[in-house]
């Protein structure tokens, strides 16, 4: 029999009283042949027989239950795992993986040993009974993810002796079961071989996983199927769900494991012996990247629906990678998942709609990167508060990701800003797009692009020659969005940009791209990576822009603000940014609108972080993500005010006028130059302009009292344009009042 059929010990004969001599010899020598056939015989292509079906499906169940598998042909076997590896079909059904137990970040720091993972196939032979998950780490949990002397930050104190952090002894509880349902199934309960036996009263901190793959008589194999079982009150998720299942050798394996430090860190210790490990310096595993990154996954998604956890997952395979530059070092990694033709889609549909008119190629299940020891989500929420101004920003949701059943604490599921998002933005194939990173510069191209040294040469040619260097910009440029990018950078004082995190695109110029897309040949610039923002609520972060001496008083870095000194030097282009911006400071980044978002972030969050602190111990403990949100709330409430100041004293202009409007119609909404304010309308508004700059007020009216005119402005109309001269209090003139007819139009976010 090949590898796929179910050679094993029940196929060695036994001796019966009645059994010829010759016909023992012929058997055993059958059964030889067998066993060296599930050594030795070539892989059989997958897909060719239907996989095993399942009793039931994947998700959350009220009880407990026995899972039956079938198959309708009944001479094909079908092998399961619980450890969720990937069916090993030849005899003896078992393999193992090294995993190493501490990585040495220090040179005094003790190093691990290296143990062995063993992971079981088991032949179905009958209902497997899954019983409600209990609580406690994992196997997988006790595998260290970073370097340094323990594994994880949560787990209890190490027992004296060997097996310091209990890890082998988490594998042979499991294998106890794995053995007797190998020699002699009998229904054990795998769940209880899978955890430490304290029940979790309904607290769902585990899945059951089971994979399964249906095998021919003659090796042919089916694709492996995956189902994620999930007991208790599913009541205990405000989120959404993410279950992620690989082979754990893939993710864990000191050879080729990419959550590890692994082999490639062991060889740069041995490299360094008396250096520290750090983040930016030490080699690691996690730090491959390409295609001999990617692992394959099986995604499973439960979402919310009407306020409730989905019952049912929507599953799909992909491929993940390790997402991140520092932020790879840290015990919980973001991942990015790929979809594939290899893995049999080519959309990550999964997770459903972004509200995009395209669907996504990649996600990435983000750890909030600098901010993962903080408020956990300053990215996500900025990239809210920018959504609708003239960049593109990466959409989210907050979800609970479980990896191979095991809890593995709270991440942000993000849109990736890459190749093929913006090839679905400007309906192009992703081979048009042109994505510039840091201007071209890296470690291996210290020195910027060509194309990007052409085009400002050409502008500061202009201004030098007091020629307008906008008309030069604009002729390549997207400049409403250079502009706002720049805007929110500095408005949020993002410690890590623009000498990184400074990205572009375009539609290549040597593309042939149907007319709607001929407006993205133009440089357009993204949101990206803001969670080393909202920190210092005074950083000076223009000026220092504007330095000749280059961002943070360092003339290495002058590369990355040339452009942006090269266009503030045109009066008109600086005449713009800064009316954009004091546009932006009086509605979009008006403090009680950005608390609204960073509120309702928290909120959906606020549930989940106990146990995500449980799970890691980042933050401290709750007190002190509570402080970190109240922390950017404080930013937001001081940060319009320390921006005018600075553009007072850079600029030399003098202090902001006030302009007071309304109380405005009911259920109005007020526009300031094209932008929405989101303030309360029955609520008079201040806002602050500088002297000389101009306004444009209008009012979309309320289903009922029609604004006609404003007091002492000598007009009529809702709307209003003026030059800000001296303090103002704007009343507006309303009409009759009227049954209400409807709800009022609504404008476009800018």
């Amino acid at each position: 029999m090949p590898p796929g059929g179910a050679c094993g010990p029940a196929d060695v004969p036994g001796g019966g009283a009645g059994m010829s001599f010759l016909n023992g010899l012929g058997q055993a020598l059958r059964c030889l042949v067998l066993l060296l056939a599930c050594a030795c015989w070539p892989a059989q292509a997958a897909d060719i027989i239907s996989p095993p079906q399942f009793s039931h499906e994947a998700g959350f169940h009220p009880y407990t239950f026995k899972l039956k598998l079938y198959h309708p042909d009944a001479g094909v076997s079908i092998f399961y795992t619980l450890d969720g590896s990937t069916p090993y079909v030849q005899f003896p059904y078992e393999r193992s993986f090294q995993y190493k137990t501490a990585y040495r970040r220090s040179p005094r720091s003790k190093d691990g040993v290296l143990e062995k993972g063993r992971l079981v196939t088991l032949p179905y032979r009958g209902p497997i009974k899954l019983s409600r998950v209990l609580s406690g780490a994992g196997r997988y949990a006790r595998i260290p993810t970073s370097y340094g002397d323990q594994p994880v930050a949560h787990l209890p104190p190490a027992p004296p002796g060997a097996d310091p952090y209990g890890l082998q002894r988490v594998w042979d509880e499991f294998l106890e079961y794995s053995r007797n349902g190998i020699d002699a199934w009998a229904g054990a309960d795998p769940a209880q071989a899978l955890v430490h036996p304290r029940a979790s009263d309904g607290q769902v901190d585990r899945a059951v996983v089971v994979r399964a793959v249906a095998v021919g008589p003659r090796g042919e194999r089916s694709h492996v199927v995956t189902r994620s079982f999930f007991f208790g009150n599913p009541a205990r998720f405000n989120l959404p769900v993410v279950v992620l299942t690989a082979d754990p050798e893939d993710l864990f394996g000191h050879e080729q494991g990419v959550l590890v430090a692994g082999r490639r860190f062991d060889a740069w210790r041995e490299r360094h012996p008396h250096h520290t490990a750090t983040a930016g310096t030490a080699d690691a595993n996690w730090r491959d990247e390409g295609d001999s990154s990617e692992r394959a996954v099986h995604v499973e998604y439960l979402g919310m629906e009407n306020g409730r956890l989905q019952s049912q997952p929507a599953a799909q395979s992909a491929g993940l990678r390790v997402h991140g530059a520092f932020s790879r070092a840290a015990t919980n990694k973001s991942m990015r998942l790929h979809a594939r033709k290899r893995y049999g889609q080519d959309d990550m549909d999964v997770f459903g709609s972004m509200d995009r008119p395209f669907p996504a190629k990649q996600v990435i299940l983000r750890n909030a990167g600098n901010d993962r020891t903080g408020a956990l989500f300053r990215d996500a929420v900025l990239h809210r508060v920018l959504d609708g101004l003239h960049l593109e920003v990466s959409r989210s949701r907050p979800v609970s990701v479980f990896v191979n059943g095991e809890y593995w604490g709270l991440f942000n599921l993000r849109e990736r800003l890459g190749d093929d998002h913006f090839a679905g933005l400007a309906g192009v194939k992703d081979s048009d797009i042109e994505l510039s990173r840091n201007y071209g510069v890296s470690e291996e191209q210290p020195g910027m692009a060509p194309e990007w040294l052409d085009l400002i040469g050409r502008i500061e040619a202009a201004t030098a020659a007091g020629r307008p260097a906008g008309p030069v910009a604009e002729a390549e440029m997207d400049l409403a969005s250079y502009i706002d990018l720049h805007i929110a950078q500095i408005y949020v004082g993002n410690i890590d940009w623009p000498f990184n995190n400074m990205q572009a695109w375009r539609v290549r110029p040597s593309a042939s791209v149907p007319p709607r897309a001929q407006a993205h040949r133009k440089w357009h610039w993204p949101a990206n990576d803001m969670d080393a923002s909202f920190h210092v609520p005074g950083t000076p972060k223009l000026t220092d822009m504007l330095s000749d001496q280059g961002p943070r008083g360092r003339p290495d870095l002058a590369w990355s603000t040339r452009l942006f000194r090269a266009l503030m030097k045109d009066p008109a282009v600086r005449a713009r940014f800064l009316q954009r911006y004091v546009d932006l400071l009086n509605t979009r980044f008006a403090p009680e609108r950005v608390h609204r978002f960073v509120d309702q972030y928290r909120g959906e969050i606020a549930t989940e972080v106990p146990h995500h602190i449980n799970r890691w111990r980042v933050p401290a403990d709750v007190a002190a993500w509570e402080r970190s949100v109240r922390h950017v709330k404080g930013f937001a409430s001081q940060r319009v005010g320390a921006q005018l100041a600075e553009f007072q004293s850079l600029f030399g202009l003098e202090a902001p006028v006030a302009i007071q409007l309304g109380p405005l119609v009911p259920g109005a909404v007020l526009q300031v130059n094209g932008l929405r304010h989101e303030g309360d309308p029955s609520q008079p508004v201040t806002l602050r302009y500088f002297k000389g700059m101009a306004l444009k007020i209008e009012v979309l009216e309320g289903p009922c009292r029609r604004v006609q005119g404003w007091q002492g402005q000598g007009t009529r109309a809702a709307s209003l344009d003026l030059v800000v001269d001296q303090p103002l209090v704007l009343r507006p003139v309303l009409g009759p009042s009227c049954e209400p007819a409807g709800t009022a139009a609504r404008p476009q976010g800018s």
